[in-house]
């Protein structure tokens, strides 16, 4: 497999122009599946929604 840098390198271009071209060509910069990344999008929104609860909940309990 070739990351992303090295694509880039090959075409002689940066990373961020290679993303663009993808973008461009509508090919997804991700190397994974869409059933690969969900459930690891799902665990990030937990985690996400958990500390905004946890901040919530000690700013509550602060003395102001």
């Amino acid at each position: 497999m070739v990351s992303q840098e090295q694509a880039a390198e090959v075409a002689g271009m940066s990373r961020a122009e290679h993303v663009f071209s993808l973008a461009r060509f509508r090919v997804s910069p991700f190397q994974e599946t869409r059933d690969e990344i969900l459930p690891r999008l799902k665990y990030g929104m937990e985690n996400i929604v958990c500390d905004a609860f946890f901040t919530s909940m000690r700013e509550q309990s602060s003395p102001a």
